[in-house]
């Protein structure tokens, strides 16, 4: 008897309900973010040591990534903030990576470097989410305050596809950019 990837994962669902298995977890790795989003509630400084300070460390991340694969988590999703701007980042990235999990990356894309997109692309992630917040430098300036973020964020999406890496390109409709 063969089933459909749809009814396969469907029967994992429906088990690990009954069973209160856990199956995708979220880590917001921090707060910080190089962009000032006017929608965003993240707005903290990307270099306030005070910020840093209570942050998790990457070995505290790994443990709770470790007891939630131990708990049965498939899926990990590691957002922020901009994941990109911890300097531990790739460290948390591997280990999470090596446990086995399905990993997903929200980004804003403005700080993947070819280093950063061939890095990934040895090891990619199930798939890396970008926001777009406009089509043009004067919208991008409008809604994050930085026009130049504009062709950053293109840049890296271009990168990480020329490296193969799944990704998708999100965005968040506001007055600024409609």
């Amino acid at each position: 008897m063969s089933i459909s990837w749809s009814q396969f994962g469907n029967t994992i669902i429906r088990n690990a309900r009954k069973k209160r298995i856990p199956l995708v977890a979220q880590f917001e790795l921090t707060s910080r973010c190089n962009l000032r989003c006017k929608m965003c509630y993240v707005c903290n400084t990307k270099n306030t040591s005070e910020i840093i300070k209570r942050e998790k460390t990457a070995e505290e991340w790994i443990d709770l990534a470790r007891q939630a694969r131990d708990a049965g988590v498939l899926y990990v999703l590691l957002t922020g903030g901009e994941v990109f701007l911890r300097s531990d980042f790739r460290q948390i990235y591997e280990a999470i990576s090596e446990m086995g999990f399905s990993v997903q990356i929200y980004t804003n894309g403005t700080l993947i470097t070819p280093e950063i997109a061939k890095w990934l692309g040895k090891r990619p992630p199930s798939k890396i989410s970008v926001t777009m917040y406009g089509g043009t430098p004067q919208t991008y300036k409008a809604i994050t305050g930085s026009e130049e973020a504009y062709e950053k964020v293109k840049r890296g999406v271009d990168l990480l596809l020329a490296e193969g890496i799944l990704t998708k390109v999100r965005t968040t409709v506001v007055k600024g950019n409609c």
